[in-house]
């Protein structure tokens, strides 16, 4: 799970196949005070979501909206944005992004995430 000092009150994490994964921190990148970089173990053919749970007793944020971004292989997915009127008037909050959007046949479909196999070479 991801918390950073500067947003307490924001917990992020990955879960795969409807459990939270092992998260890894990335030895070449050092978190800032505004994102952090974490792996998982990919499981071929394994759905997966990011999750994001909101304490407003704790969260300092919650008059202002904050945008989520998942990157994956270092590419952007996704995101989502948090509205003020939909988190300070809870004690908690929890977001998932099971899929990502994709414009397909001129409309938007949500496509799940998961893992493509693995080829060990």
């Amino acid at each position: 799970m991801v918390v950073l000092d500067s947003v307490p009150g924001l917990d992020v994490q990955v879960h795969v196949s409807g459990k939270p994964a092992e998260e890894f921190a990335n030895d070449d990148e050092q978190d800032d005070r505004r994102g952090a970089t974490r792996y998982v173990e990919a499981v071929s053919g394994a759905e997966f979501h990011v999750q994001w749970t909101f304490v407003a007793s704790e969260f300092k944020y919650r008059n202002w909206a904050i945008n989520g971004l998942v990157y994956i292989d270092g590419k952007y997915a996704d995101g989502r944005i948090f509205r003020p009127e939909t988190v300070k008037h809870l004690e908690s909050f929890t977001v998932k992004m099971t899929g990502v959007w994709k414009k397909e046949k001129g409309r938007y479909v949500e496509r799940p995430m998961i893992f493509s196999d693995l080829m060990i070479v």
